[in-house]
């Protein structure tokens, strides 16, 4: 990525610029003023926009969240309404990816606090963390839907994650942690946190299907077992069957 020597000194010069003007709104100059408050608008715009850009050269929102002093998730939600504007994507595609990764933290945050709730609830396998404990989720999305969006950054991190690493904007340090984190997250949906099939039934352990619909769910479930248990090396391919 090009990196220009006098870019600290071009900052230095702007800020120098703006303390100059804010002395003279200080003495009652109001053209000062409002000098300084159409830079502070021009300035955001460029930001936007060199944010934009940054992510179209390859940094990740999490580098160009660092380098705005904010999250990764901030930078999202400051960046993509001026790529709406630029027609590089449409709102509802904005908003849509904001609200799915919203909700995959808002996931991880609910199994955080279960996590922490002490194991109150007595079975006669043991003491296990209540159940109720886990609040549920407050938005719409199925798991199918955040599931996908996990593979799809995978997916992305396999492909980029070695290029940046071999020019060195990335350590592989670090991108082996990114990954192992992301995994893990996938690897939460996969054991069944908040699991419906695809016709948005749950299925209850140990019960027998009742209705051609709980039948569905249970066999969607079972499949998708096989398959996470194969992936995993627990299952060889002659057994899969063997689940049911």
């Amino acid at each position: 990525m090009a990196k220009h020597r006098e870019s600290p000194e071009l900052a230095a010069f702007i800020r120098r610029m703006f303390r100059a003007l804010e002395r003279r709104a200080q003495e009652g100059d109001l053209e000062a003023l409002e000098a300084l408050a159409s830079l502070r608008h021009s300035l955001k715009e460029s930001t936007e926009r060199a944010g934009l850009a940054a992510s179209q050269h390859g940094y990740s929102f999490t580098e160009i969240g660092a380098a705005l002093g904010i999250t990764r998730q901030a930078a999202r939600h400051r960046l993509y309404p001026s790529s709406v504007q630029l027609g590089k994507m449409t709102q509802e595609e904005a908003d849509y990816q904001i609200a799915l990764i919203d909700a995959m933290i808002d996931d991880v945050t609910r199994w955080g606090r279960y996590l922490a709730s002490p194991r109150v609830h007595r079975t006669a396998y043991g003491n296990f963390r209540d159940p109720a404990a886990l609040t549920p989720k407050t938005h719409s999305f199925t798991w199918h839907q955040r599931r996908a969006a996990i593979t799809h950054e995978l997916e992305y991190r396999a492909r980029v994650y070695p290029d940046w690493i071999a020019r060195g904007k990335l350590e592989q340090a670090e991108a082996d942690r990114a990954t192992r984190r992301l995994s893990a997250v996938a690897d939460l949906y996969d054991d069944g946190f908040d699991w419906h099939a695809r016709n948005g039934l749950r299925i209850l352990f140990n019960v027998t299907p009742t209705t051609a619909a709980e039948t569905e769910a249970q066999t969607d479930w079972w499949h998708h077992y096989r398959t996470v248990m194969q992936a995993r090396g627990f299952m060889a391919s002659d057994q899969k069957e063997l689940a049911l």
